[in-house]
């Protein structure tokens, strides 16, 4: 436990330069300066208020073909541990890994790979859940935290075993090779999954339908008849 770093991700960076780390090692700190979200951006998270934490993984079982699924297989685990923790509330995977609840961003997952050849050597699993927060200050869009869906505050040690508990279970169907079912479940717990929607693609905005996704992690949308795929940030929808 740290009381203080710029995330969570860089401390298990530099610890893992120095020395070898088991695998399920979590950092945590009580406070980021800089916490990473996907593509460069920041996130957001008031002192002692909420989890941030980086969890280290081995997944040299799986080929860097499939590291896919290890997204999917995280996002899984952290959309049923919130789920657990704020029961009667929709809990979904905005694409790539983002968990939305009501069509509000709960928590972001961040991970970075180490790979040698065509195996992965570590993973660093950044996860950040707005916990107890009340209010925000960023810019971020559509923040909500599982004290104001609940009601009152929540122990930050139970939401931690929770989101272990449940990392730990679709890690270890991971490792045991149930791909499809991890795909089978990310879709279902896919916001918006064949549903209607408006996306903005550069300067274009336009309407589609989202299919799926592809085994690489691209999004699969029926625009006008026609199914295409989209990296992340090559497409944003529009909430």
């Amino acid at each position: 436990m740290y009381s203080r770093v710029d995330s969570t991700n860089n401390e298990a960076w530099r610890v893992l330069n120095s020395t070898s780390l088991d695998e399920g090692t979590i950092i945590r700190a009580d406070f980021q300066t800089a916490g990473k979200g996907q593509g460069g951006t920041s996130w957001e998270s008031e002192a002692n208020s909420n989890l941030n934490i980086s969890i280290v993984l081995r997944p040299t079982y799986l080929d860097v073909s499939n590291q896919f699924y290890l997204s999917q297989a995280v996002s899984i685990a952290l959309c049923k541990a919130i789920s657990y923790l704020c029961p009667n509330n929709q809990v979904q995977i905005k694409w790539p890994n983002d968990i939305y609840i009501n069509k509000k961003k709960a928590a972001g997952i961040l991970i970075e790979n180490s790979i040698v050849g065509s195996v992965f050597d570590v993973s660093v699993v950044g996860i950040g859940v707005n916990v107890n927060q009340l209010s925000f200050a960023s810019d971020a869009p559509n923040p909500i935290s599982l004290a104001q869906l609940t009601g009152h505050k929540l122990e930050l040690d139970d939401c931690l075993y929770n989101i272990c508990h449940f990392v730990g279970i679709w890690i270890s169907n991971l490792k045991n090779g149930l791909l499809e079912l991890i795909g089978h479940q990310y879709i279902h717990l896919l916001w918006g999954y064949r549903k209607q929607l408006q996306f903005v693609s550069g300067q274009e905005t336009f309407s589609a339908e989202i299919f799926g996704v592809t085994h690489y992690g691209k999004l699969i949308l029926k625009v006008n008849g026609v199914l295409k795929e989209y990296d992340h940030k090559e497409v944003r929808l529009l909430l």
